[in-house]
C-alpha cells in the first residue's frame, strides 16, 4: 500500500489565486472622499491634541479612530494615488508599537517602521510620492513638523493647506467624545515651592530683557506649572486645558513711546469658564498671581488683536495654528502685511524660570 492511498492523506490543494483583493475600510474611503473634494492629495494626521501633547483624551485620538492603532505616538498619512487600492493609507510609529501597530492597524493601512533600515520619515516620503497640496490641521500641527515637511517639498509640486475643519471630526461626527472640563485645583505654594506670582514676574523680566512683547505657553504641563494648578482633564496626567499668554509692557505698545514705571505684564489664562466660574478659592489664587481669566474661545480673536511686535512660540510646543493668529490670521510668513517678528525658542522650564 502506498502512502498515496492512505485514507489519512490529505486531498490534494487548489492552487492559490495570483491576485488578492485587499478590503479597504470604510472610514478610510470616506476620508479619501473628503480628500478629493477639497483637491487634497494627501492628508496628515498626527497623535497630538492642540498642545502637542503626547497622552491625549478621547476626543483627540483622531489617529486611533481612522487607523485603529492606539498607541501614544504615530503619524499618518492617507494620499488618494499611490499603489494602494485608491491611495496610501501609512502609519510612522516607533519601535515601541511595531507589534501593537501590526495587530491593530485597520485594513488598506501599511505599518511604516520609523528607525529602521530604509524606512524614509515621513516628511521624505511625503516629498517623493505626492504631487499636489498636502492637507494639516493647523491646531494639532507643530511649527517644528510644518517647517521639517516644508523644507522638504518640492516648491514646484508640492503644497501644504491648513484645512480649516480637522477631516477626522467630520467622519467622528456626534460619536466624537465630548472634551473633559473637569475641576481645576490649587496647587499649594508649600508644595510647589514657588508662588504662581513669582514664577510669572520671572519670565516677564527675561522677556522685558529681550524685548519680546508677545509669549504663548500652550504646553498643558507648563502652563499647569506655571500657575500652580492641577487638573485631570487626560487621563493619568495631572493638568487641564488652558493656554497663557503673556503681554510685556515694552515701549512700543506705550502711546506715549515710553515704558510706565511699575506698570505690570498681563498674564492671561485662556481656559473654559465654566472650570473657573464659581470656584472662589480658585479665583481668587489667579487674582493674586497677577492674572486675568479669558474663555477659551477667544484667544484666536485675541492673538490677531494684541499689539505685538515681537511675538515668542516654543516651535515643538505650540501649533501652527498659534503662529497664523498672531500674524493677524495670514498663513503665509511672508506676507508683506505682516509686522510681527516671531521667535522660535523652547518653553522656559523650571531651569529657566529659576524655580524648583
Amino acid at each position: 500500500r502506498t502512502a498515496s492511498d492512505s485514507p489519512h492523506t490529505a486531498p490534494p490543494t487548489r492552487a492559490p489565486s495570483m491576485t488578492t483583493t485587499v478590503e479597504i475600510d470604510p472610514l478610510l474611503k470616506r476620508l479619501r472622499t473628503l480628500l478629493k473634494e477639497r483637491d487634497l492629495a494627501a492628508y496628515i494626521i498626527p497623535s497630538s491634541d492642540e498642545h502637542q501633547s503626547e497622552y491625549v483624551s478621547a476626543c483627540d485620538e483622531r489617529r486611533a479612530f481612522i487607523s485603529g492603532f492606539n498607541g501614544s505616538a504615530g503619524t499618518c498619512v492617507v494620499t488618494t494615488t499611490g499603489d494602494g487600492d485608491g491611495g496610501e493609507a501609512l502609519l510612522w510609529t516607533d519601535g515601541r508599537y511595531f507589534l501593537q501597530a501590526d495587530q491593530q492597524l485597520k485594513k488598506g493601512w501599511k505599518l511604516m517602521k520609523q528607525g529602521e533600515k530604509g524606512v524614509p520619515t515621513l516628511s521624505t516620503w511625503i516629498s517623493k510620492n505626492v504631487k499636489g497640496c498636502v492637507g494639516i490641521d493647523p491646531k494639532v500641527y507643530s511649527i517644528n513638523s510644518y517647517m521639517d515637511l516644508k523644507a522638504k517639498l518640492p516648491k514646484e509640486t508640492g503644497k501644504i493647506v491648513c484645512v480649516e475643519e480637522n477631516l477626522i471630526d467630520i467622519l467622528w461626527g456626534d460619536n466624537r467624545p465630548k472634551r473633559p472640563a473637569n475641576k481645576i485645583e490649587v496647587h499649594p505654594v508649600s508644595a510647589a515651592g514657588v508662588s504662581a506670582k513669582d514664577k510669572i514676574q520671572n519670565l516677564c523680566q527675561k522677556m522685558e530683557k529681550e524685548s519680546t512683547e508677545l509669549m504663548v505657553i500652550a504646553a498643558l504641563d507648563e502652563v499647569a506649572y506655571l500657575l500652580n494648578l492641577r487638573g485631570s482633564d487626560i487621563a493619568y496626567n495631572p493638568v487641564f486645558y488652558g493656554y497663557v499668554v503673556l503681554l510685556s509692557p515694552t515701549p512700543s505698545m506705550e502711546e506715549d513711546g515710553e515704558k510706565k514705571k511699575g506698570r505690570m505684564t498681563t498674564a492671561i489664562l485662556y481656559v473654559n469658564s465654566a472650570q473657573i466660574q464659581g470656584d472662589k478659592k480658585l479665583q481668587e489664587h489667579l487674582k493674586k498671581s497677577g492674572v486675568t481669566i479669558r474663555n477659551i474661545d477667544m484667544l484666536g480673536n485675541d492673538l490677531k488683536e494684541f499689539p505685538k511686535k515681537r511675538a515668542s512660540l516654543d516651535p515643538g510646543k505650540c501649533s501652527v495654528w498659534l503662529q497664523n493668529m498672531i500674524r493677524g490670521g495670514n498663513e503665509n510668513e511672508d506676507a508683506k502685511s505682516n509686522k510681527t517678528m516671531i521667535e522660535h525658542e523652547s518653553s522656559p522650564g523650571k531651569q529657566k524660570l529659576g524655580c524648583h
